[in-house]
């Protein structure tokens, strides 16, 4: 069976674009030499004419087919009088962009395009393979991130209720590892709006939460702890328990006595401990991934059926457009889109990304405050565009890995829908309206064959 020839973008010389005669002074865009990669921060240098004396000067990028930008805010900074470096570029989607370059002289204001394809440049089959992720992402805002004693005294956290202010709830209630950890349930608990997501493979999220309000996993982790309808525990509670019943692992992990550590550092650490263990949780590989090795091996695979490798074929096509957002490794960009599940009508609307980016300054905990082992290591947070993106970022939602998917139901940041053919009949009916989505046109078979292939990622 031939699969569609395509992956991630990865190019490893510098693209060089130039303004189209005719259109204004010739303005030339060039990428950095190392490269640029789906999903990661890159840079472009920008070249203006010959006595251009710059008054101001702006970047920006576009998908005019799918009405959104960057959703990342670039930072501009001269190398030059006439050259300029643009940093915190990242394209989380593949497809047609215009890279836009405004700029001011003194013969006036210029406004230049340049069309950009991000296109997959091999096999993009082989690039959703678990054997081809790299090492899992370094975090280095915690110190005990990846350390072994660290990550056992986070999971011994991580199940334990008394961290909980009745004493009866802990991480693991709602994130339970029979279910991915997740918890198969609409809303965990009353008065939760959001649906528990699945943790396999959550170190390598930038942003946590549906709408990406924290920036660290280990500040993600803090948030539960204290919230009314979470956890309903208190920084004081949390800090006591650790000082009387986990003074002795506390004291080998941070080589230090929890009593002469200040109440906001100490309770910082155990989010960092609890971190730690999350950072231990990887999806295992599924019969997808066993397909793929066995075709890289050049065996002849028998690890999908035919419904389930119709399946894959459909998901790989362009007109189907899942790879868009559910791309890598983990199947996901690990960005925010609006696929029109924020509530309307008589409920209460869920303004997802663009709030959450609203929060994330004030996250006391976050990864540029005093509490974090590198601040500056927040590149993510650097780069965050607060602007909502002119309203374009309401009801945007993050991309959940599809990564044991069969396991997580039921589905949507709101758990609405409880079945994943529910799910792929959102794609093929969007509603309205759908900022990003266009109707999904394929038959009924095709749907089920879709969801055939989903259920094939589930960890063996």
């Amino acid at each position: 069976m031939v699969l569609p020839g395509m992956a991630l973008l990865w190019l490893t010389v510098a693209v060089i674009l130039k303004s189209q005669p005719g259109t204004g002074p010739e303005v030339t865009l060039r990428s950095a030499a190392t490269g640029i990669e789906l999903s990661r921060f890159h840079s472009w240098s920008i070249t203006l004419p010959p006595g251009a004396a710059v008054k101001t000067i702006h970047f920006d990028a576009a998908m005019p087919a799918h009405g959104h930008g960057l959703a990342d805010q670039p930072r501009m900074r001269p190398l030059g009088p006439r050259t300029f470096q643009v940093d915190g570029v990242r394209f989380q989607m593949a497809g047609a962009w215009n890279l836009r370059v405004r700029y001011e002289d003194a013969a006036g204001a210029h406004s230049l395009s340049f069309p950009f394809e991000v296109s997959y440049s091999s096999s993009l089959m082989r690039s959703l393979w678990l054997g081809a992720r790299g090492p899992i992402r370094a975090d280095p805002t915690n110190r005990f991130a990846d350390r072994a004693d660290a990550a056992a005294l986070g999971r011994e956290l991580f199940f334990d209720p008394r961290l909980s202010g009745d004493g009866t709830v802990s991480c693991s209630t709602c994130h339970q590892p029979e279910g991915a950890f997740a918890d198969g349930k609409r809303f965990s608990r009353a008065g939760v709006t959001r649906n528990s997501p699945g943790l396999l493979g959550i170190s390598e999220a930038t942003w946590l939460f549906w709408d990406g309000r924290r920036d660290s996993l280990w500040s993600q982790a803090l948030s539960p702890l204290e919230s009314p309808v979470e956890m309903g525990g208190s920084r004081a509670g949390v800090v006591k328990l650790v000082r009387e019943a986990y003074r002795e692992p506390y004291e080998r992990v941070a080589s230090v006595s929890p009593s002469a550590v200040e109440v906001d550092r100490l309770f910082a650490d155990v989010g960092k401990f609890l971190a730690a263990y999350e950072r231990t949780l990887q999806p295992k590989p599924s019969r997808f991934d066993r397909y793929v090795e066995e075709l890289e091996a050049g065996r002849v695979s028998t690890a999908l059926t035919n419904d389930e490798l119709q399946g894959l074929n459909l998901f790989l096509s362009p007109e189907s457009r899942c790879t868009q957002c559910h791309n890598g490794p983990l199947f996901t960009n690990q960005g925010f889109h609006n696929i029109g599940t924020a509530k309307s009508g008589g409920d209460e609307p869920d303004f997802g990304r663009a709030m959450g980016l609203q929060s994330l300054p004030y996250d006391r905990f976050n990864c540029r405050s005093r509490f974090s082992d590198d601040p500056k290591a927040c590149a993510a947070l650097a780069f965050a565009r607060p602007d909502g993106h002119d309203g374009l970022l309401n009801g945007a939602f993050k991309v959940p890995s599809l990564r044991n998917v069969a396991l997580t139901a039921p589905y949507m940041h709101d758990g609405s829908l409880p079945t994943l053919e529910l799910v792929v009949e959102h794609y093929r009916k969007p509603p309205k309206p759908a900022a990003e989505l266009r109707p999904l046109t394929i038959t009924d078979q095709e749907a089920s064959q879709l969801v055939a292939f989903l259920r094939a990622l589930t960890s063996q």
